[in-house]
């Protein structure tokens, strides 16, 4: 009589793109790739479909792996890998050199759905208006004509003050900024205007799902019944 022996089963049995669903490390599966050769040729296949969610801070010894990275952190910006750059789905920029001319890359490749600005010295962000989420708080960022279809944008202690064209943002965060007329804003669910010294108007926000008016001098909030979550001060003095 023959029997038949199966093989052992292993992680290295199944497809590629259910290992990404483990949400393993890079640490963790470069430790993988040494200990099997065919796992490390998956690896380095970048037709195959692994692909690694943590964020990575961006390093020289992980440039073999870039082609499995999704979400990147980089602290010294190197204009010569927005290429492959340009192609994550997570980009956090923050606290870094990047420069007007590389911001114009990233975003007419239009593959970035999360990108962090915060804290750089950007002052045309014309070219990002297909980013999804987009953070600039903290910048010298003055016109944002162009971010009419951003999701969820943070605009907070930056210099813009005309808000006419994000009639289309769904959350936006305008705290500690000059901001004074608000009403194309009917339509953003989720908006932020805490610190807005200069607000004194909000009766066209009525419709507004949830509305951060802290610090400001509002004084007249009848049109804001409706207004699903009100944040806003106990006194006018905490103001002045």
């Amino acid at each position: 009589m023959e029997f038949l022996v199966n093989e052992p089963f292993t992680i290295f049995d199944l497809p590629s793109e259910l290992l990404t669903e483990f949400h393993l490390t890079l640490d963790e599966l470069v430790k993988l790739a040494l200990t099997c050769s065919h796992f490390y040729k998956l690896m380095k296949n970048k037709r195959v479909g692994i692909k690694i969610w943590e964020f990575v801070t961006y390093t020289p010894p992980i440039k073999r792996w870039r082609h499995l990275l999704q979400n990147i952190r980089i602290d010294d910006y190197i204009s010569n890998n927005l290429n492959w750059i340009s192609r994550v789905h997570t980009l956090n920029l923050s606290c870094t050199f990047v420069s007007n001319d590389d911001i114009r890359v990233l975003g007419m490749t239009g593959r970035i759905d999360t990108l962090d600005l915060s804290y750089t010295g950007v002052t045309n962000v014309s070219y990002l208006g297909k980013i999804r989420v987009l953070d600039l708080s903290h910048t010298k960022v003055v016109d944002v004509h162009a971010l009419g279809k951003v999701h969820t944008l943070d605009l907070s202690h930056t210099k813009v003050y005309d808000v006419s064209a994000l009639t289309g943002v769904h959350t936006l965060d305008l705290s500690s900024t000059k901001v004074k007329n608000v009403s194309a804003l009917k339509n953003v669910h989720t908006l932020n205007l805490s610190w807005c010294f200069k607000i004194t108007d909000v009766s066209a926000l009525g419709a507004v799902h949830t509305i951060d008016i802290r610090y400001t001098k509002v004084a007249d909030l009848s049109a804001l019944d409706a207004v699903n979550t009100l944040i806003c001060s106990t006194s006018m003095d905490e103001v002045d």
